[in-house]
């Protein structure tokens, strides 16, 4: 499935604010994806100075999803470090998204237990899958927060409407 139209609310570039704290200073970030890209800031190579990385992030606060996938890509990181941590930043990002945003936790629940694979046609294997090809840690992780929130609604006796 495509993360459009009816399931936007999934794509990284949908609206939803996340605030993304660095240095004891908090930045509003307006999609999913900008907080993801902010984490960048912690395998950031140790030339980067502190006053270029609170710069960057101003600049990601400014963005819209598009605009700081490619803002990510003008950070100088250490890949390796980013390749060991970016997964467990997707999860924490994702969780901050649905519990700040209830409209779009009902809507991630009501999915049910539909299989969540972010298609695209742009060639990402990791987070999705492109002609049938990918790892999709995007769905996975997006199924693990969808559990976890029906849990809490269980645990919490509360229902979310057209959970099956």
């Amino acid at each position: 499935m495509y993360f459009r139209d009816k399931y936007w609310f999934l794509s990284n570039m949908s609206p939803a604010s996340i605030m993304f704290r660095y240095e004891s200073q908090m930045f509003p970030m307006s999609t999913s994806e900008a907080a993801f890209q902010a984490h960048k800031v912690y395998a950031a190579q140790p030339s980067v100075s502190l006053e270029e990385k609170i710069s960057w992030l101003y600049s990601l606060a400014q963005a819209d999803g598009f605009e700081s996938k490619k803002l990510g890509r003008q950070l100088a990181i250490d890949l390796d470090k980013w390749k060991e941590l970016s997964y467990d930043y997707m999860v924490e990002v994702q969780r901050e998204k649905f519990q700040v945003h209830s409209a779009l936790a009902e809507k991630l629940v009501a999915t049910g237990s539909l299989e969540l694979i972010e298609d695209n046609n742009h060639g990402d294997t990791l987070w999705g899958r492109c002609n049938g090809i990918g790892k999709n840690q995007l769905g996975v992780i997006l199924m693990q927060v969808r559990k976890e929130l029906y849990e809490q609604a269980e645990e919490k006796s509360i229902g979310f409407v057209g959970h099956s």
